[in-house]
């Protein structure tokens, strides 16, 4: 069973940031990783954007990316979800709070504000793909 390389799992960190921008295209982002990209497709349609902030200081920006294993990673899937950037995510992040996901875990109120806009676009993303294992990397906020 391959897995993901300490090496990779940074540099999908560090990927995670530079898409944050509105129109960032996934694929060009990450193609400074090689090593990335010759085990998993990153497609502009992979990013997925969230809302984060407080009050009237909320924004929509691109939080992660979903890619495609190929090679020893076909059917898999590397989720990256990326940390805080900016001030909107500094408010989010103080939504230190706790509450159910959606799978029924005790988890931060901020994050998980965060991950229900693109949980359902996570879960299309697998039902219509044969996905048969998930490495999923986040930093800061994106690590919860």
């Amino acid at each position: 069973m391959p897995v993901l390389l300490p090496k990779d799992s940074i540099d999908a960190a560090i990927g995670a940031y530079a898409i944050e921008g509105a129109g960032s295209d996934a694929s060009q982002k990450f193609s400074i990783y090689s090593n990335l990209t010759d085990n998993f497709t990153f497609s502009k349609g992979g990013r997925f954007e969230s809302k984060t902030g407080a009050f009237l200081l909320k924004s929509k920006s691109g939080f992660g990316v979903i890619a495609k294993g190929k090679g020893i990673h076909a059917n898999e899937a590397l989720v990256t979800i990326r940390g805080t950037a900016t001030l909107k995510d500094w408010l989010t992040d103080g939504n230190v709070g706790v509450q159910m996901s959606s799978t029924g875990k005790v988890v931060h109120a901020g994050f998980n504000r965060v991950f229900k806009e693109f949980e359902e676009d996570l879960r299309k993303y697998f039902s219509a793909n044969d996905i048969t294992r998930v490495h999923c990397v986040g930093h800061s906020l994106g690590g919860a």
